[in-house]
This record gives C-alpha cells, structure tokens and sequence, in this order.
C-alpha cells in the first residue's frame, strides 16, 4: 500500500511539472508575442502627424 501511494505520489509530481513547464512557456510567450503585435500597429493620429502631403 505504501509503495502504491509513493507512485501516486511520484505520478502527480511529475503532471504538475509537466503542466507548470507548459504554462511557463505561455506565460513567456505570451506577453512577447501582444508586443510584436502592437508595435508592429501604428495610429492612424501617428501617420497624420508625420504625412507633410508631399508624396
């Protein structure tokens, strides 16, 4: 019975690292990535202000 649990045991451990290593990576990621994607977005008020209309 003991030998049971210290494999349930063993088994949980290793799901939460697995899943604590996944979600890690996303929330790594994902902060990076909304990054990239808004400054890769320039206001249009932005261009206004830098179009002098001689193009």
């Amino acid at each position: 019975m003991e030998e049971e649990k210290a494999t349930v045991e063993q088994v949980a451990q290793s799901a939460r690292r697995e899943f604590l290593k996944k979600a890690g990576t996303v929330a790594a990621t994902a902060p990076a990535a909304a990054l990239l994607l808004s400054a890769s977005a320039v206001p249009n008020k932005a261009i206004a202000a830098y179009d002098d209309g001689n193009d």
